[in-house]
């Protein structure tokens, strides 16, 4: 379902000439399970690191890219 959803996003994306690239956060928390997903669809780390916090939540988040191509 995830990868159908990213499919549909990226063709709506890919009517606007403008967006060449496509940007999401990966928290570390997260990473073991999110990474392998997304970079089976083409992300790969930006060298981009961010501090994360949401709750109780502290944590670090990693930057992924990919071509709208």
């Amino acid at each position: 379902m995830g990868r159908a959803l990213h499919d549909a996003y990226l063709g709506a994306v890919r009517q606007h000439p403008n967006i060449s690239t496509l940007r999401l956060g990966i928290v570390a928390t997260n990473s073991e399970v999110a990474e392998p997903f997304w970079r089976a669809l083409g992300y790969t780390p930006s060298g981009e690191a961010k501090d994360f916090s949401q709750g109780d939540v502290v944590s670090t988040v990693e930057v992924f890219t990919r071509p709208v191509s």
